[in-house]
């Protein structure tokens, strides 16, 4: 039976904390897995309860002892660099702003200026950054229909609308 050694009151309400507010699920599942822990369950338990192998928690408990609370949070991880970056990303959001009607046209000139190429995603995805969301903008045929068969259609289908009315 392994358990962390006693934590004190500050550790403890630290520990809380991040169980019940923290934004990351795996920084809530190790400060539960911590105070489970203290309150003397078994890691064979504590697996149970949070849903891991006994393993990840005992290394979380290694970890906790050897790093303390900074053990908790997840290490920044490594990922694919930005294709803009935050200048680059605020010009094609002007971009945006100027012809909002075709992301296609704002990539062209992006690849144009830039020299970059990026796809419609990733400039959604910057557009989700800063809180824009980007929808195709539906195209009307009304300066194509014939006024006069519209009106004779949107008739008749009043029509059978009062016919199903009577029948119901």
């Amino acid at each position: 039976m392994r358990y962390i050694s006693p934590l004190n009151e500050f550790e403890i309400g630290v520990l809380e904390e991040y169980k019940n507010n923290s934004s990351s699920r795996r920084e809530r599942i190790r400060a539960e897995a911590l105070l489970l822990s203290n309150k003397k369950y078994k890691i064979k338990e504590i697996s149970e309860i949070v849903n891991h192998d006994r393993d990840t928690i005992s290394s979380w408990f290694k970890k906790y002892e050897e790093h303390g609370l900074g053990s908790i949070s997840d290490a920044a991880r490594s990922g694919r660099p930005p294709k803009l970056n935050e200048i680059n990303q605020i010009l094609a959001l002007s971009s945006v702003a100027e012809t909002p009607t075709s992301l296609k046209a704002v990539i062209a000139k992006i690849s144009e200026e830039l020299k970059i190429n990026i796809s419609v995603l990733t400039l959604k995805r910057i557009l989700k950054k800063f809180g824009i969301s980007w929808k195709r903008v539906r195209k009307s045929l009304k300066s194509r229909r014939d006024d006069e068969e519209y009106q004779r259609v949107k008739e008749e289908i009043k029509e059978l609308i009062m016919k199903a009315k009577k029948k119901a």
